[in-house]
């Protein structure tokens, strides 16, 4: 009865290696099958447009004339908005 248990400790040590290689192996099939699934080629369009699809909003601004407008950049021009017209106005086309 005493070998039966260092038989066992003998399998089990040989069956857990084996099993993980087994594991691995199937990860790796299943990698390679993910590239014949339906829709594969419209993530990778998309996942490569996500980064860039995204424009941050925030803006530095300058008050002027005691709160009453502001001026700000955005997209490499300058704004002022008057708070009682409500309206935006291009200033000039901001050097680089």
């Amino acid at each position: 009865m005493r070998n039966s248990g260092l038989w066992c400790f003998v399998l089990c040590g040989m069956a857990l290696p084996m099993s993980l290689i087994g594991l691995r192996q199937t990860s790796a099939s299943a990698q390679d099958r993910l590239k014949g699934m339906p829709g594969y080629e419209r993530y990778q369009k998309m996942s490569r447009e996500i980064p860039n699809s995204v424009k941050m909003g925030t803006i530095a601004v300058t008050w002027k004339d005691d709160g009453k407008g502001l001026e700000y950049r955005s997209d490499g021009k300058n704004y002022r908005y008057d708070f009682e017209t409500r309206q935006a106005t291009l200033l000039d086309e901001a050097a680089p």
